[in-house]
């Protein structure tokens, strides 16, 4: 199982703006994003409007253990 990738374009927004948080995994079983998003595709992109700084982490379960990745988004 590999996280392949997971990152947030822009890393820093203003107050009110937007990101877009990316990634794609390879083999796993369950991967959930935190916080306040929940269970997701193995690829995919979400539109971010945070209030004020975040940090999102990726964790990805497969056959062999689970492995996590966090990046943040500076508001």
């Amino acid at each position: 199982m590999t996280i392949r990738s997971f990152g947030v374009e822009p890393e820093s927004i203003a107050a009110g703006g937007a990101a877009t948080l990316r990634w794609e995994v390879l083999n796993a079983y369950s991967v959930v994003v935190e916080p306040n998003v929940g269970n997701v595709a193995v690829r995919g992109t979400l539109e971010l409007k945070p209030a004020a700084t975040t940090a999102y982490t990726l964790t990805a379960t497969g056959a062999d253990g689970t492995f996590t990745r966090t990046v943040t988004l500076t508001v």
